[in-house]
């Protein structure tokens, strides 16, 4: 989705990122607010339908300082009288203030940011500067289209932090499709008209141009590099002499694709670069010594609008001479008038470049073009056919959502790895059920499905009791057809009977790792595997943190064609949800038994919620190194240390810790014969922690209802025990009832479902991560192999 049209902005508060730099005088009013203008149907759009708006945008070239007379302060009463409301200023674009402001404000509200380029992180595109922006906000907008040329924080590394929520303004998506009305589908005869002073900068846009162009005119100062170029003399007139031989270059392509290539016959020249010089007219081949050309002479003057006036289609970026110059201006006047005129009598026509913008405004002309682009830079660089960052990261899309599966072999990863009992029957189908919505939207579309999955850790054996044979009468019975099976999965077996497939097939191949090959991340088995599809869909998150074969290197073959399964698309969006746009107060719950598989995301949680609430095992770490008691329950000592830095961390990040009040102990485990309960930094020798107390529960919920948001990763005791599990269900029932109460809930990692299952509680929470290990690792914020792959960022 990248149209505002389809987007519900109800509730959410909205960073736009504008465009306003906007001319002040001396007393720092602004004294041209068409750029502003431009952007309020945007901006006015989501605030009638009950968003708020936090306006972003850039003031002059500070260069990464605080620059008083760039601030943008002054633009509030202007924007205040257009938006018929008041508009709040923010005295900075990130930190803990601005922060506070944005969770303030309310429903038809709008924020104005402090200059973004009082940050060098901006321009470097930072992407930590820019993770501090996306904080602000719900939603992405990119209405900037003068600057979507830059790969800044702001117009392109923050689309990240949006991967579901990132769209295109009315002023962005209206200059892209003007300018696609022009270049991709003209009316004939279609004429370009290219001014300005300097061939060197419009070199990409004439060659861009010439296979689409009826007639080509060129003017400016940029025509003398091609008189030359055709052996004319030009006296002193402006000339690039390293673009001669571009410029014969030009001139022969426009023979090759029949493009009428129209040039100056004559010249207005001036004996000094100056309004009041002595003037002379002479045809452009001819201009003496000591003279320069300032505009077009009238007998080009006449010809370049019999040329504009007949077509159909007209693009214009650049002024035909020094139309600043009274003197020099007769040139683009005439041909601004021409352009107008040809508006009239039913053409297209397009005018964009901040010279030609001038001049037409100028001339007041400006009601009289169909579309007059607010990008310089940015306009020439889209008709140049450059792919631009800020449209690049708005449009970055893997989703299946944007691909036609008709007669399509699909390769697609799964994690099918489920529990079975004795006689080879599914346990738990919470994995295969999740899966399941992609496999059915691309057989409805007319595609075949090839499954690819692991089933337990054979270690690169075949194993009969871990064959993914065992799957099939599930899968049969849920997707209503007849499954067929691959006795291996790679092969010429396997090849053929891929090739067999057709329209709304299903084929399930045998377990991945009975191939030792397939966790090396062996390249060769990768390419066997990419052999028996035409797309790959990665649509199993608890395998994306692997470098396997079948997870990360088999993307390498499937360039353009490589998409995130709705499974995948799922998980990313609730976890990016949860850690960049989390309602306060943030609760991180982190549980289990061992703090050395928890210490990087404790870490990284330290960075994002209000409360962390630490128990099992992992708790014992943190009340030994602040020299508690403990008896014999489970430590690691050689983490004591990371225990202690990561509470000097919070302090300084103001971060709430809660460990243990008490322990529900025991005297032995498994084979206990009592049950006692102590301090938990009390624990006599002889006692070992096995859940947490009843104090500790009831201190453990009150703060976890109170929350807004909250992420649970690993239980609080060996709940799978009856006796002690009360610690892990009575925090399950109050992140439950938090979901209730409109907090947003998400809960990962195998333990944490397996006793949200056991106690019945799945439905009452906001979301259910599939995945462990790589959930962990997202929330750590690695970068995951199965994720990079997708999008081609492959290590090198």
């Amino acid at each position: 989705m990248y149209s505002m049209d389809k987007y519900n902005f109800k509730g959410k508060k909205v960073l736009v990122r504008v465009d306003f730099n906007v001319p002040l005088d001396e007393n720092q009013e602004v004294t041209d607010d068409t750029r502003i203008i431009a952007s309020l149907p945007t901006i006015l759009k989501i605030l009638t339908e009950g968003g708020a708006v936090i306006l972003m945008t850039h003031m002059g070239r500070p260069k990464g300082k605080y620059v008083p007379e760039l601030s943008t302060k002054p633009l509030i009463p202007t924007l205040s009288r257009l938006l018929g409301r008041e508009v709040k200023f923010a005295p900075d674009c990130i930190g803990e203030e601005v922060e506070q402001l944005s969770k303030l404000l309310n429903p038809g509200e709008v924020m104005l940011l402090e200059n973004l380029r009082f940050y060098p992180e901006e321009t470097k595109g930072d992407e930590e500067f820019a993770k501090k922006l996306a904080r602000l906000g719900d939603a992405y907008v990119m209405n900037a289209f003068g600057t979507i040329h830059r790969k800044h924080a702001s117009t392109y590394t923050i689309a990240k932090f949006f991967p579901y929520d990132k769209l295109f303004g009315s002023l962005v998506e209206s200059e892209i499709n003007h300018l696609d009305k022009a270049l991709k589908n003209p009316e004939r005869p279609f004429t370009a008209i290219i001014g300005g002073s300097k061939v060197s900068t419009k070199i990409g846009i004439i060659e861009n141009l010439l296979p689409k162009v009826d007639n080509l005119i060129i003017a400016g100062g940029i025509v003398y590099t091609f008189i030359k170029a055709q052996g004319g003399q030009i006296g002193d007139s402006l000339v690039e002499d390293d673009y001669i031989d571009v410029a014969l270059q030009i001139i022969e392509k426009a023979k090759k694709y029949h493009v009428n290539l129209i040039l100056p016959i004559d010249a207005l020249v001036a004996d000094k670069f100056s309004n009041d010089a002595e003037i002379q007219h002479y045809p452009v081949d001819k201009i003496p010594e000591g003279w320069m050309g300032l505009d077009i002479g009238i007998k080009s003057q006449t010809l370049f609008m019999n040329v504009i006036e007949k077509s159909k289609t007209i693009l214009w970026n650049g002024p035909i001479g020094v139309f600043e110059f009274e003197n020099f201006s007769a040139g683009t006047l005439r041909v601004a008038l021409a352009v107008a005129r040809s508006t009239d009598l039913g053409a297209y026509s397009i005018v964009g470049g901040g010279d030609s913008v001038a001049a037409i405004n100028k001339f007041n002309l400006n009601n009289r073009i169909s579309y007059i682009s607010t990008g310089g830079g940015a306009m020439l660089e889209y008709v140049e056919g450059k792919t631009l960052p800020g449209i690049a990261a708005i449009k970055e899309s893997f989703s299946i959502d944007n691909v036609d599966f008709n007669n399509k072999k699909v390769l697609m990863r799964v994690d099918f790895n489920v529990p079975l009992n004795e006689k080879g029957e599914i346990m738990d189908d919470t994995r295969i059920v999740t899966a399941l919505p992609t496999i059915v939207k691309i057989l409805s579309e007319g595609g075949a499905v090839i499954l690819l999955s692991h089933l337990g850790r054979p270690k690169g054996q075949y194993i009969p009791e871990l064959s993914n044979k065992h799957l099939i009468p599930y899968l049969s019975k849920a997707l209503n057809k007849e499954i067929k099976f691959a006795p291996d999965c790679v092969g010429s077996e396997v090849e053929k009977m891929a090739k067999e497939l057709n329209s709304g097939d299903v084929l399930l191949l045998e377990n991945l790792r009975f191939h030792p090959e397939e966790t090396k991340g062996d390249d060769e088995f990768a390419k066997k595997l990419a052999r028996l599809g035409d797309i790959y869909v990665m649509n199993a998150f608890g395998t994306v943190h692997r470098y396997h074969s079948s997870v990360y290197h088999i993307a390498k073959y499937f360039e353009g064609r490589r998409y995130f399964g709705y499974l995948v698309e799922s998980e990313m969006h609730h976890i990016d949800r949860a850690l960049h746009h989390s309602g306060k107060p943030f609760t991180a719950i982190i549980g289990g038994s061992k703090i050395s598989t928890k210490i990087q995301i404790i870490k990284a949680l330290l960075n994002r919620v209000d409360n962390l609430l630490i128990a099992g095992g992992i708790a014992n770490n943190f009340i030994k190194a602040m020299g508690g008691k403990i008896g014999n329950s489970i430590v690691e000592d050689k983490y004591l240390h990371d225990a202690l830095e990561i509470l000097e961390l919070a302090k300084k990040k103001n971060v709430n810790i809660y460990l243990p009040i008490d322990s529900v102990t025991v005297n032995k485990f498994p084979n206990y014969t009592e049950i006692e309960h102590h301090p938990s930094n009390k624990i006599p020798i002889g006692q070992i922690s096995i859940d947490i107390g009843i104090k500790t529960q009831t201190q453990f919920m009150n703060i976890i209802e109170n929350s807004k948001t909250v992420l649970w990763n690993g239980p609080m005791g060996v709940f799978e025990i009856d006796d002690f599990a009360n610690g892990t269900l009575r925090v399950a029932l109050a992140v439950a009832r938090a979901t209730d109460l409109g907090a947003y809930t998400i809960v990962g990692g195998g333990d944490t479902t397996s006793a949200l299952n056991k106690f019945h509680l799945l439905q009452r929470i906001s979301y259910i991560s599939t995945a462990g290990g790589a959930l962990l690792e997202y929330i750590e914020g690695k970068e995951l192999p199965g994720i990079k792959a997708i999008k081609g960022n492959f290590d090198k």
